[in-house]
């Protein structure tokens, strides 16, 4: 796929690496799923190296359209906000068929999300986290838009990169 060379340029380089394989004469194969044989060169951890992280390329992974981040957010809060809300929700809105099926899809993101705690090891409860989790990336991306709508590039790895367009 042209090596580490193929990719140094790029901000978002595991996307640029992945598809420089695809692109391969023939079509290259990728895999892409969870391992417990992988560590990372760059561990994050405090929120702010976090977010930094995904407000670097969160924007530019959108390609830059606020059609598609309005999706994702849209996407997103479905999915991962609105279910904790309609349940908890119950004693201000008073409908129990709504708290119930937001418990119901509460319930199910959270079993979805079993496999990956059980392979890192990590307890359970931490599926609660989920939301939350949520509502972090959401910022984080928004945060990635406002950035590039008011002219920041991104650092990375050392290197500063150019405002794309």
């Amino acid at each position: 796929a042209g090596g580490l060379e193929a990719v140094r340029g790029a901000l978002i380089d595991d996307v640029a690496l992945a598809r420089a394989i695809k692109h391969r004469p023939g079509g290259g194969r990728i895999w892409l799923g969870l391992t417990s044989q992988t560590r990372s060169l760059r561990p994050y951890v405090t929120l702010g190296k976090i977010w930094a992280m995904v407000a670097r390329a969160a924007d530019t992974q959108l390609r830059h359209s606020l059609l598609l981040l309005a999706g994702a957010m849209l996407g997103m809060t479905l999915a991962y906000l609105l279910p904790p809300l309609a349940t908890l929700g119950l004693p201000l809105h008073g409908d129990l068929a709504v708290a119930s099926v937001g418990l119901l899809a509460w319930v199910a993101m959270s079993v979805a999300y079993l496999p990956t705690l059980g392979l890192y090891g990590v307890p359970r409860i931490w599926t609660a986290s989920l939301p939350a989790a949520a509502a972090l990336y959401m910022a984080m991306s928004v945060d990635s838009a406002i950035r590039h709508r008011r002219g920041v590039g991104s650092s990375w790895k050392g290197r500063e990169y150019p405002l794309e367009t």
